[in-house]
């Protein structure tokens, strides 16, 4: 019992060591959703998405480059994997040349404390330069430490130069990204399950992670797909 003890409070330990955001209810963030993928037969988180309208969800076309019979859509819930309620994906609109699909759900939604669609900055809308913004999901980006659990964090980041960035990850990136990091660090590790997350401006959606480093100290900005060069086409999909 001693030895369990023990190793319960280690495990506790290094999930809290370097904590980076804070738990969220999805009362508070109830735009947020889960992109699962079947395996065999078990779905499993593995990236983040947004909700747009009552049948329709937006989040990065890297999560849904296989059959939408191998997808769903777990909404309403801040427990991974767990809770609130699924839907199967219709179709698959990605955008050509941006990391960016929208989403059709098979069956709608119903919009209520736990289910809300997300407010999109407007066309052209450019986030300025180091200004806070948040990231919400289920994976080490929020969370911080050596391993997560299966809770919604969100964590606050800033925006970085977009010049700078490009120079970090080199052909990577155009100004039509969004790079971000912690406030005061040069960048943010990233983790691949929260691709797809939501970042926000003053509650409005204004990029997508898209890719970053997994281990870099925090020292690499993670590029996000910004939204403002890209609101006309969404809502067009999003019809």
């Amino acid at each position: 019992m001693e030895s369990l003890t023990w190793f319960v409070l280690l495990l506790a330990g290094l999930t809290c060591t370097h904590a980076v955001g804070t738990s969220e209810t999805i009362q508070n963030l109830p735009s947020i959703c889960q992109v699962e993928f079947r395996v065999f037969l078990v779905w499993t988180h593995n990236c983040a998405c947004s909700v747009l309208t009552t049948g329709h969800i937006i989040s990065v076309n890297s999560c849904f480059q296989a059959s939408p019979s191998n997808r769903q859509i777990r909404l309403g819930t801040a427990t991974s994997g767990w809770g609130g309620i699924t839907r199967e994906v219709g179709s698959i609109i990605n955008h050509p040349l941006a990391d960016l699909t929208v989403v059709r759900l098979t069956n709608l939604v119903w919009f209520g404390p736990t289910i809300q669609n997300v407010p999109i900055v407007p066309q052209g809308f450019s986030v300025p330069e180091n200004v806070p913004l948040s990231i919400a999901g289920w994976g080490y980006t929020a969370q911080g430490g050596l391993f997560t659990n299966p809770y919604l964090y969100r964590a606050w980041l800033e925006s970085k130069n977009i010049t700078l960035c490009m120079n970090q990850h080199p052909g990577r990136v155009t100004t039509d990204n969004l790079c971000v990091g912690l406030i005061g660090s040069a960048g943010r590790d990233f983790d691949s399950d929260d691709a797809g997350a939501p970042i926000l401006y003053e509650g409005f959606l204004t990029g997508l992670a898209s890719f970053g480093a997994a281990s870099s100290n925090n020292n690499l900005p993670i590029v996000a797909t910004a939204i403002g060069p890209y609101t006309n086409w969404i809502v067009g999909a999003a019809v």
